[in-house]
């Protein structure tokens, strides 16, 4: 028969499929593409993962628009840490 084998709310199925859009993994379900899966909660709820991929960063200037004067005006540097110190 058509057991299944794993129950699962459509947001959590969105997830563990990398965060495909819930109605392709809605489809993936009710076309029989995911044998053994049961959806058991169909309501599609705000992901906070997927709206934090699709913010988009503005790209940086080509040009500076406040080039420094003088030495020390402008500082750059990688922080990284903390480090294990022996």
């Amino acid at each position: 028969g058509n057991h299944s084998l794993v129950t699962i709310s459509l947001m959590d199925l969105h997830r563990c499929l990398g965060h495909i859009s819930p109605s392709t993994a809605a489809q993936l379900v009710t076309k029989g593409t995911l044998p053994g899966i049961t959806i058991s909660n169909w309501d599609v709820a705000f992901c906070e993962v997927c709206a934090l991929a699709k913010i988009k960063r503005n790209p940086f200037p080509k040009h500076r628009t406040h080039p420094a004067q003088d030495i020390g005006d402008v500082v750059h540097s990688d922080v990284w840490g903390p480090a294990a110190v022996q």
